[in-house]
């Protein structure tokens, strides 16, 4: 046990608990270390929940300390105290001359155990299906690349967490926390940790007789995803961590990665809607197979996981309808309600000109005080009038009268000398007022059509 922290909760409050684990080694050459977030019952110094394990190799005493991150939603049982717990592991087979030292360095840099009392707000937790640490369940165990035996295919891209729960946000949410993890091994040639058939290197059938020369690392890409959907369920908006390129040796074999978006802002104007999907997009690009790790006891939760928070909040108001409001009144009908106005995107409707007709959020959705609201406003409409077979005068008062202006063009086509033989838009159109229509006016003349004498 590196740190303890005492926490008292009622039964059901949830809690997160991070840390961040920085170990030094004696050890010269690799040796493994776990790092697992864990409370603890202290009547009985029994585990209160589970736990989450995360682990890799330290790549030894000459490559400098190693920085390890966990996090865990811890939701009391029982209400009373609890202690909330770093532990770590460390094995080298059978060698047991040497140790590894918990740097306590100044935060941020050093070893550290937090645990956010954040708000009421639900939290969501997300992780990936339990893999056993021999990637034997051909169920849960998740397998990128070109493995040696020609008989297995796996994709090169997998995504995690997308089709898992939804998370949605309080009304009165303002921004989200948001962190995750990802352990993931590589399969060398001969690793426990893979079933042979997964193992890199060249394609052999038979493994025992004829093993090759292995691919000596796996390379891979990932990001993060934290997607807003609107009221219809598509992307309103995309929150996304930097797609970054990772090499495995296969000293280290099993890697851990942490996605480190910033705070999550909450959109108020997609649709009303506060759900939120999760995806993380893993691409295995050359080198050894590689398996999306749970860790090393699957008594804890996996080391691939998600979970967010609300980091802030704000008390809440309704939004009213000012669908149909003129666009002067609808600044002070919205403050008087605690909202503001937002963008302003004009369409063209048939509806009077400066009129509302759209608002985003809609009118009854509760949203925290000072959220902006977004407005559609009319533009007007008006109708094109028919103009061929009028002579370029009549068309012209005609355009005019209408709000309209005309664009004029001749054309010596003899079919009606002196009057509109082409228009556009084509009438019955409905159009903005002040909009341009194209009308072309034959300009036929005895000469340029022949006498008809």
């Amino acid at each position: 046990m590196v740190i303890s922290q005492p926490i008292t909760l009622q039964k059901g409050q949830t809690r997160r608990v991070s840390d961040q684990l920085v170990l030094a080694s004696s050890e010269s050459h690799m040796a493994e270390v776990d790092n697992i977030v864990e409370c603890m019952d202290p009547s009985n110094n029994e585990q209160a929940a589970v736990a989450t394990d995360s682990g890799t190799n330290h790549q030894g005493s000459g490559s400098g300390p190693v920085t390890m991150h966990a996090s865990l939603l811890f939701t009391a049982p029982e209400t009373g105290t609890y202690n909330c717990e770093i532990h770590a592991n460390t094995s080298d087979d059978n060698n047991t001359g040497y140790h590894m030292t918990a740097l306590a360095d100044a935060f941020p840099a050093g070893t550290w155990l937090a645990i956010d009392n954040f708000t009421t707000d639900a939290p969501q937790w997300w992780q990936n299906p339990t893999c056993d640490s021999k990637g034997s369940s051909d169920t849960n165990c998740v397998f990128l690349g070109r493995p040696r035996n020609p008989y297995s295919f796996h994709p090169v891209t997998t995504t995690l967490y997308q089709a898992d729960s939804l998370w949605t946000a309080g009304p009165d949410a303002l921004a989200a926390d948001l962190t995750a993890h990802m352990q993931i091994t590589s399969c060398p040639v001969g690793t426990s940790s893979c079933p042979w058939a997964q193992w890199g290197g060249p394609n052999y059938l038979n493994p025992v007789s004829v093993l090759p020369t292995d691919y000596g690392e796996a390379t891979f890409t990932t990001h993060l995803d934290f997607i807003q959907l609107d009221q219809f369920g598509t992307w309103c908006r995309v929150l996304s961590t930097p797609e970054t390129k990772y090499t495995i040796s296969n000293s280290v074999h099993h890697f851990l990665v942490d996605y480190t978006p910033p705070l999550v802002s909450i959109s108020q104007t997609c649709g009303g809607s506060r759900r939120f999907m999760l995806r993380a997009i893993v691409t295995w690009i050359s080198g050894n197979t590689v398996k999306i790790d749970s860790g090393s006891n699957l008594h804890y939760r996996s080391a691939t996981n998600a979970n967010v928070i609300v980091r802030s909040t704000r008390a809440t108001t309704t939004v009213p309808k000012v669908i149909g409001t003129d666009e002067g009144d609808v600044a002070g009908h919205l403050a008087a309600f605690g909202l503001t106005v937002g963008t302003i995107t004009r369409v063209m409707n048939p509806m009077r000109p400066g009129t509302v007709i759209a608002e985003n959020s809609p009118a009854g959705t509760i949203e925290p005080l000072g959220s902006p609201v977004n407005l559609t406003i009319s533009l007007g409409a008006v109708t094109v009038p028919a103009l061929r077979s009028l002579s370029l005068a009549d068309a012209t008062r005609t355009l005019t009268a209408t709000g309209l202006v005309a664009s004029i063009s001749y054309l010596a086509a003899c079919i009606e000398p002196g009057h509109v033989i082409s228009q556009g838009p084509d009438p019955g159109v409905l159009v903005a007022p002040g909009s341009t229509i194209r009308i072309t006016v034959d300009n036929g003349t005895p000469r340029t059509c022949g006498s008809t004498k």
